[in-house]
């Protein structure tokens, strides 16, 4: 399961793909642009009405950047011989890693600006669509086994369930939306628990909000089995 199942470049930084030198080249250009938009983000000292036009102005660059890079960077094909072939097997992890990537620029640029009184409504908006394409590309990598999540996954994992429930509790997605991530959280948390201690002691915390929020998560265990193995995990 956490084997590392594609073959890296000499270089350690190629991005899985099917053409090695594309999935490069997508992957630092989609890096190096974010890193550029993120950077002026936070070097700014703007007025509220200029920073509402920076920022609008910063996401578009983002999405340009999608549409140059092409769907062939970003579309994700997930079929029954994805686990037995190959080369299918690296074009899928390049392209959930570079959609992982890319939702998570979202909401660090958003993110900033969910309580500003301008920003607020529309960060929530994008930071809490971002964060289930997170939840649910994480899910695609458990569940086919495609790659060794490291430990910083946990981090954006963690976020990314908890701007869903804010989402939820503002009334921006709905229950059904919100009880999907939950689920899907609890499945990919619940592998990472087997390598990184921490995502027990979060997917207790999601229990914990799930509880709170009246949702009834049911993963590959029920709600009772999560509780009893999340006690065992800390206990043991």
């Amino acid at each position: 399961m956490f084997d590392i199942l594609y073959q890296s470049s000499s270089s350690g930084v190629d991005t899985p793909s099917g053409l090695p030198l594309h999935g490069l080249r997508s992957f630092v250009d989609l890096v190096t642009t974010i890193g550029s938009v993120l950077e002026r983000l936070h070097v700014s000292v703007l007025s509220p009405e200029a920073r509402v036009e920076l920022v609008l102005q910063l996401e578009s660059e983002i999405d340009s950047l999608r549409d140059r890079l092409g769907p062939h960077t970003f579309d994700i094909d997930i079929g029954d011989s994805t686990s037995t072939d190959p080369l299918k097997r690296n074009i899928a992890a390049g392209s959930i890693l570079r959609q992982i990537h890319y939702n998570w620029s979202r909401i660090a640029l958003r993110a900033p600006f969910l309580r500003d009184p301008l920003l607020r409504h529309s960060s929530l908006s994008v930071c809490a669509r971002a964060a289930m394409s997170i939840v649910q590309f994480h899910r695609h990598v458990v569940s086919a086994a495609l790659l060794n999540l490291p430990w910083m996954q946990i981090r954006r994992m963690t976020i990314s369930i908890y701007i869903i429930f804010i989402a939820f509790w503002r009334g921006e997605i709905t229950k059904m939306e919100c009880e999907q991530a939950v689920n899907s959280s609890l499945e990919v948390l619940c592998v990472l628990g087997t390598r990184w201690r921490s995502a027990t002691h979060v997917r207790q915390i999601v229990v914990q909000l799930a509880d709170k929020s009246g949702k009834q998560p049911v993963c590959s265990r029920s709600i009772a089995d999560n509780r009893s193995h999340i006690q065992r995990a800390v206990t043991g």
